[in-house]
């Protein structure tokens, strides 16, 4: 592995704006770098969707086929990062005005490493190997849930996408629903007339007060994030609608607290006399990866033999890797160092940085 390499494409990749949906600069940064191996990569075009798949083949039959994933985009602010590499203290960071961009560059160079690495080791044994780089994950894994996965022959693989120390591991995910609820009232003049209308926002506050938000158990959470409507402080408002989402271990205790929420809906918008319209989407599944599994197994040893600490653990957060499961292929997320990701306080030790490229060879040829 060489370390310089690692830093200077990393440096290189947070520097390339790539919010989501505009991942092309990325993923011409990488076709060239691919190309430049000897690798063949495919771009798969669906509308402004974009995801690339690299297929290194394997040299041995006896060593099983595999799938590392990371994803292209960004969060914002991300334009003209301006990246500071304090190398005494041992951090990579922005200046404070955009986030880095660790999430997930850095699991894309480690990716990356891993292709240099097996190009310039040809003694080393691996099987079929594949290299996806999603796009839109940040914006509910848009790039994974459109992927054509019928040319990917494996049966698992690791997603480089989750905070904190290399070494972790998510072997538990949640699924993640999405619900809305529009308040639908009646419009009248507030200073003439205002008992002839129904007051939507009044509506939407009693309904609001009633569902229990936050951390409802160790396995659930209830979040309203989003509320609007309204015309002008002179008309009773007419229509309002707000959005939330809920995230559990549990999917039967999700059901029953959506089903609550569209019963405090209808029941409140019966006694002010107006209606409501209550809609939800599940954004993905949860996931649960036995400690027996290949998958799991394989990363243990692999942090062993660089050097880290395994740490299996699970999260109410979604990457990629429910998607994969969701599809059939065991996906571990793993981390591959950032931190405070999504906040102009996001960094990474350059420790990590090599860890994670350790890590996802060791992986790759264990």
């Amino acid at each position: 592995m060489d370390s310089r390499r690692v830093l200077n494409n990393f440096v290189e990749l947070v520097k390339i704006y790539s919010p989501s949906l505009m991942e092309d600069f990325v993923f011409e940064y990488l076709f060239k770098k691919f190309r430049e191996l000897g690798y063949i990569s495919e771009l798969q075009v669906d509308g402004k969707i974009k995801n690339m798949i690299v297929f290194i083949p394997g040299n041995s039959k006896e060593k099983p086929s595999m799938m590392f994933c990371a994803h292209a985009d960004t969060v914002e602010p991300a334009k003209d990062v301006n990246v500071i590499i304090d190398e005494l203290g041992g951090v990579i960071k922005s200046d404070g005005k955009t986030i880095l961009g660790a999430d997930d560059k850095a699991g894309i160079v480690a990716m990356l490493e891993l292709a240099y690495h097996l190009k310039e080791e040809p003694n080393t044994s691996y099987g079929d190997i594949y290299l996806v780089i999603t796009s839109a994950e940040e914006i509910g894994l848009v790039g994974a849930k459109h992927l054509d996965l019928s040319k990917v022959s494996v049966k698992f693989g690791y997603c480089l996408d989750s905070h904190g120390d290399v070494g972790t591991a998510i072997i538990k995910g949640a699924t993640h629903y999405r619900f809305k609820v529009e308040c639908f009232g009646k419009s009248a003049h507030a200073g003439i007339d205002p008992e002839k209308g129904i007051n939507a926002i009044k509506m939407s506050a009693d309904i609001i007060s009633q569902v229990l938000c936050g951390k409802i158990d160790e396995e659930t959470v209830v979040n309203i994030g989003e509320i609007s409507g309204g015309k002008a402080t002179n008309i009773v408002p007419d229509y309002v609608v707000f959005e939330g989402e809920v995230r559990s271990f549990n999917h039967s205790k999700i059901r029953k607290i959506l089903d609550e929420i569209s019963n405090i809906s209808e029941n409140v918008a019966n006694k002010y006399g107006g209606k409501v319209k209550f809609s939800e989407e599940k954004l993905y599944s949860g996931y649960s990866i036995p400690e027996s599994s290949e998958v799991v197994k394989r990363f243990v040893s692999a942090c062993y033999q660089v050097g880290v600490k395994p740490v299996l653990t699970t999260t109410r957060g979604g990457s990629d890797a429910n998607i994969f499961n969701e599809k059939g292929i065991e996906v571990l997320n793993i981390s591959c160092g950032m931190r405070n990701p999504h906040s102009l306080d996001e960094y990474i030790y350059i420790k990590d940085l090599l860890d994670i490229s350790k890590l996802v060879i060791a992986l790759a040829v264990l």
